[in-house]
């Protein structure tokens, strides 16, 4: 092992690849981004071995820089919670907390959920990646996944936090002009707004013919993106299916009117945290899921 490398030259490195910058870096770490570069320089000539992709306006990792960027990572959490469990304030959560989400769900409630995480915990920062895409936990990235699946993934921790109720529904304006539908047989020709991947939430279960019942349906909008489905609805464009923390509030102000109440669709979608169980004992982790936990339980808030 090179004994010439300290874990500040790590750290920095880390830092550097996950942001992009040096000169961003070197005001996180407070040191001047000549320094910054004379860290990595000093970390490369311990290694042998080129780390990053030195250009006049980025800098990204070399195939020898991903590889030991990953390594180091998980290094790097495993001295962080090293340094918490001996902590004198190893029971306060503190630092930065680092949250992976859907956008729809980050956009509509997770700012509400942290402002009142912060107020019991106010030395925790929040730094969030909102994406619809599932980020691997593994590479060190987050320490949270918060995800809506019928089933979650395997080899990690998780928390099963709350049902995500979904209901059928579009503005009075649309139920004026095309009739409001009372069983599923009745939306036949009725305009419909659809998240492809959840066309199954259009089959109902019981006798009726799922796959004509769609197939007859007028799909006027296909998104990917449950918020554009939202505005679609909001502008009278048809039926639309959406989470209840997205069509929530709209519903209580009559925005929008609830259709075909005792149908369903056929799966049942939760609420997860996910983590590596590496990190069942960091306190971060631990003091935010029990909190959404508490404040999830036992109706979300966006249906109370």
């Amino acid at each position: 092992m090179n004994t010439n490398i300290s874990i500040k030259q790590l750290i920095i490195f880390s830092k550097v690849v996950n942001y992009g910058s040096v000169s961003q870096v070197a005001k996180m770490v407070n040191l001047s981004p000549s320094a910054v570069s004379k860290s990595i320089q000093a970390l490369e000539e311990s290694l042998n071995t080129p780390l990053i992709n030195r250009t006049t306006r980025s800098f990204s990792p070399t195939e020898e820089g991903v590889i030991f960027h990953k390594k180091i990572e998980l290094i790097l959490d495993d001295i962080e919670a090293a340094f918490s469990a001996v902590s004198s304030k190893k029971n306060i959560p503190a630092g930065v907390l680092r949250v992976t989400c859907s956008l729809a769900l980050g956009t509509s409630q997770l700012m509400s959920i942290f402002s009142k995480y912060k107020a019991l915990y106010p030395e925790v920062n929040l730094t969030v990646n909102l994406s619809d895409n599932i980020e691997n936990l593994n590479e060190g990235h987050y320490d949270i996944a918060l995800r809506i699946v019928n089933k979650p993934p395997e080899n990690f921790a998780i928390k099963r936090l709350a049902p995500i109720n979904w209901k059928y529904c579009a503005t009075p304006a649309y139920f004026e002009k095309k009739g409001k539908p009372l069983t599923p047989s009745e939306m036949i020709n009725h305009d419909c707004l659809i998240y492809p991947g959840l066309e199954s939430a259009w089959e109902f279960a019981a006798e009726l013919n799922s796959a004509n019942l769609l197939k007859n349906n007028h799909i006027i909008l296909q998104a990917n993106s449950s918020l554009a489905l939202l505005e679609a609805a909001l502008l009278s464009l048809g039926i639309v299916y959406l989470p209840t923390y997205l069509s929530g509030d709209h519903l209580k102000k009559g925005h929008l009117v609830e259709i075909l109440k005792g149908f369903h669709a056929q799966k049942q979608h939760y609420l997860y945290a996910i983590y590596t169980t590496r990190q069942r004992s960091n306190i971060n982790i631990r003091s935010f899921i029990d909190f959404l936990d508490d404040w999830l339980s036992p109706i979300p808030p966006w249906e109370r």
